[in-house]
């Protein structure tokens, strides 16, 4: 994960794991495994603090998707947090829960954003107490639940928030980029018009062959869709102010049966009898190109010179511009289409055209040329022509 450009992992070590029995807290060998691995390749880790403890505290909790809702039961979760953030100090951020908003992640009555402002709250004043460098990550929410979000923030929830935090699965980047937008703009208007950081601590797309019954807004048809994807949405995600840090779901596929949603997220597949290491998908080298080209460039603009395709433009302290094209359509679209765009170079300058995976495919030099923009995204880049 390192070699692609990675620098962080989100992950979770649940409260029951580590306090099986009240009072006593013992990490497991799984989670130390991880600090050692995170430490050792000089990442940090966004750590999810979750679920419910029916076992240590069978009087507050009575299943283990039940959050606790007594002072007793809030102070017990806030010493788990700390115990498994005074093991791995590569841990710089704690999301409160996971899809608190979701009944299949939490089946207590309290579901309701003013009763997560309340865990939240204990969360924020417990853990900075013991670990004031720890920033709180609020949210963490199944889509992006409006109604929801405002609930948690009239009961005063931003109080004891340093960032915000959502699942951003989508069908289409449009829809990612206007809920945030909206979520943003939610956020200002509780917060003096200033924004609040988000992150999007889960995003992905899954190349599963079969549909499930109820539908996958995130499901796409194979590899190259999912490799696609991933491009649009890093590339909007930096595009927008607010937007803090984007985390893909996830580094490794979670099994090998390609009829499974679960098994086909990651950018690496399992490993098999037949082959033992792990197995980069199409995703994995675009996402290590996508760092190559836009590491160290900030966002300058996003235009559209057709009507259906989007270009975004970043810019380095030289001055030096990189852009990123494409033709806008659903991440599972099959249509095949492109639309023909027109690219001006400067006298003395070439434009290199390079593919999602960073082969030049197509070299401009000085005076207009016309290229052909599908959904699958090129980076455009200037320097000065040879000779």
């Amino acid at each position: 994960m390192t070699g692609l450009g990675f620098r962080e992992i989100r992950d979770e070590t649940t409260w029951t794991s580590v306090e099986r029995t009240a009072g006593i807290t013992t990490i497991p060998d799984f989670a130390s495994e991880l600090a050692a691995a995170t430490q050792a390749n000089d990442m940090h880790m966004l750590f999810v603090a979750s679920y419910g403890n029916p076992r240590a505290y069978p009087g507050d909790m009575d299943g283990p998707m039940t959050p606790p809702t007594t002072d007793e039961g809030r102070a017990a979760f806030v010493s788990y947090i700390n115990s498994v953030l005074d093991a791995n100090p590569s841990i710089d951020k704690v999301e409160v829960w996971n899809e608190f908003n979701r009944p299949r992640r939490n089946t207590s009555d309290c579901q309701s954003g003013a009763c997560y402002a309340t865990l939240v709250k204990a969360v924020y004043q417990g853990v900075k107490a013991e670990h004031p460098g720890v920033k709180i990550v609020a949210g963490n929410t199944h889509g992006i639940p409006f109604a929801w979000f405002a609930d948690f923030m009239d009961a005063g929830g931003l109080r004891y928030t340093d960032i915000l935090s959502t699942h951003g699965y989508a069908s289409d980047i449009a829809d990612l980029r206007n809920g945030i937008r909206r979520l943003d703009a939610l956020a200002r208007s509780h917060h003096g018009g200033k924004s609040v950081p988000i992150i999007v601590s889960e995003v992905g797309l899954t190349n599963t062959t079969a549909t499930p019954p109820l539908g996958n807004v995130s499901r796409v048809l194979n590899e190259d869709q999912a490799a696609a994807g991933l491009i649009k949405i890093y590339v909007t995600m930096k595009s927008l102010p607010t937007v803090v840090q984007t985390v893909w779901y996830d580094a490794l596929d979670d099994g090998s049966d390609p009829t499974q949603t679960e098994d086909n997220f990651g950018l690496y597949r399992q490993p098999t009898e037949q082959i033992g290491a792990f197995q980069p998908k199409v995703a994995a080298a675009t996402m290590a190109t996508l760092v190559q080209q836009l590491d160290g460039y900030t966002f300058t603009s996003v235009t559209s010179p057709e009507g259906d395709v989007s270009t975004y433009t970043f810019t380095d302290r030289s001055g030096d511009e990189r852009r990123v094209m494409w033709r806008n359509e659903p991440f599972a679209s099959t249509d095949a289409s492109t639309t023909s765009v027109r690219i001006t170079t400067p006298p003395g300058r070439v434009t290199d055209v390079r593919s999602a995976t960073g082969e030049v495919v197509r070299a401009l030099t000085a005076g207009t040329a016309t290229i052909e923009v599908g959904s699958e995204p090129v980076y455009l880049s200037e320097s000065a022509a040879k000779g």
